[in-house]
């Protein structure tokens, strides 16, 4: 990202700003830099959905398991609290995120 002035105020601007920030005008950008349109990321297959579902269930299992074995482990490791209740949280997210995916990409 490179700085411009523009032409109307004369405050420096990013190469990247479609206007300024000060005044409005229109940022054309420098000669021989061209502006790439990247294409729209593809949407991910049902298929993929499934598996990344499933890793998320997984991780979910993971999380529970991790929980229970921390609770019954009475010597205060806050380290295996902290990984149980941290798999737990992404688990439920991933699982959560993965479903309401799954079920757009089905309508």
């Amino acid at each position: 990202m490179a700085m411009m002035t523009c032409s109307e105020c004369g405050r420096a601007v990013s190469s990247k700003a479609a206007a300024c920030v000060g005044c409005g005008a229109p940022i054309e950008p420098p000669a021989g830099l061209a502006m790439a349109r990247t294409p729209p990321p593809t949407p991910p297959s049902v298929r993929d959905l499934r598996r990344h579902l499933a890793l998320a269930v997984a991780a979910l299992f993971l999380g529970l398991i991790a929980a229970l074995a921390a609770d019954h482990d009475r010597s205060g490791d806050r380290l295996g609290q902290f990984i149980a209740a941290l798999l737990l949280i992404a688990g439920i997210c991933w699982t959560l995120v993965t479903l309401v995916r799954l079920w757009a990409a089905k309508r």
